[in-house]
């Protein structure tokens, strides 16, 4: 049978574990331990012992009687060794015997740190805890910290190359990948495509309704532009309400221009704000190609932003740079 005591589920406190099939022998180091900042877990047999110590996730600390019925203490270390969850768990044993020169030696092989003799010494037993579940302690708080560098890490490799309101990629993710696109198209002789697209009425929604709703819209029409993604494409949030698709291996332009309706489709449909209003915006959406209209990244997303300037003055939403607009006489090229 097991019991616990002075438990606790803070992740912050070591657990000190005693195996000892005698109860008077458990209930004076429980008395002595108290004092600690440790949780006490008791086991009254090795089998008891092992099952406790593989269900504790705080262990700082063993200490294990060497003469018990069935199971004994150094057969108890033997199967800590083997298990890699607990192998590196320190072991006192307890003991009433003098020990020879060859059972201590024996007790170290399978994992003991140190012999306690009994009658146990208070203050012997309090300041061997005490220094274990103190480097328990040190260790914890060092893990903790590798953990919160590793994921720290993590988030800034994440926001260099994504826009963290809608998860799409960046501004500097788009350059280097139409970088990687063109190299890609020049050595294959193929063509890709820049759509550059801003929502027209957004900043009225941001100034009537504030900044939480229209980061509500950005971030759903976000998931609607990408949901027109094909597998090789991308679609980039440059910053505001401004986005980027890059379609690779275009074979078809029209095909492209068909890509902008289904966009102007997505946006036609309300968006339901948690202020309890719904909206629609409408882009405006301006198309470049490689080679024709820029050779490079920085040329081909500044002949699309041209594109969509026409396309916002003329209000045909959708324009491809250096086609002729109706209407106003505005120039793409």
């Amino acid at each position: 049978m097991s019991t616990q005591s002075h438990s606790s589920n803070a992740d912050n406190r070591p657990q000190v574990l005693v195996i000892d099939d005698i109860e008077a022998n458990r209930q004076a180091m429980r008395r002595v331990l108290k004092k600690l900042e440790i949780d006490i877990v008791e086991a009254d047999s090795g089998e008891q012992g092992l099952l406790q110590a593989l269900c504790r996730r705080n262990l700082a600390l063993v200490l294990l009687d060497i003469q018990m019925p069935s199971m004994g203490g150094y057969e108890v270390a033997e199967f800590m060794q083997q298990d890699e969850r607990l192998r590196h768990v320190p072991i006192i044993f307890l003991t009433a015997f003098n020990q020879s020169e060859a059972n201590i030696l024996q007790g170290y092989k399978v994992g003991a740190v140190d012999y306690i003799q009994k009658p146990i010494v208070t203050e012997v037993l309090l300041s061997k805890v005490k220094i274990f579940s103190e480097l328990w302690q040190l260790k914890s708080s060092a893990v903790r910290e590798l953990m919160e560098r590793k994921a720290i890490q993590k988030r800034l490799e994440y926001l260099a190359e994504y826009d963290e309101l809608t998860g799409l990629v960046n501004r500097s993710y788009l350059f280097s990948y139409l970088d990687r696109e063109i190299n890609r198209a020049k050595r294959y002789s193929t063509k890709l495509a820049v759509m550059y697209m801003d929502l027209d009425n957004f900043k009225s929604v941001n100034d009537r309704l504030g900044h939480q709703a229209g980061d509500r819209l950005l971030a759903e029409m976000s998931k609607r532009f990408k949901g027109l993604c094909r597998s090789t494409d991308i679609i980039s949030r440059l910053g505001g309400d401004e986005f980027v698709y890059v379609f690779t291996d275009v074979t078809d332009e029209k095909a492209i221009e068909a890509k902008g309706q289904q966009v102007i489709e997505q946006c036609s449909i309300n968006v339901e704000l948690s202020c309890g209003e719904s909206v629609t915006v409408a882009p405006s959406i301006g198309i470049s190609f490689y080679p024709r209209d820029g050779e490079d990244a920085t040329q081909l997303l500044a002949s699309a932003d041209q594109a969509m300037f026409c396309a916002k003055r003329t209000k045909e939403q959708v324009v491809v740079h250096g086609a002729p607009t109706h209407g106003e006489e505005v120039k793409c090229a």
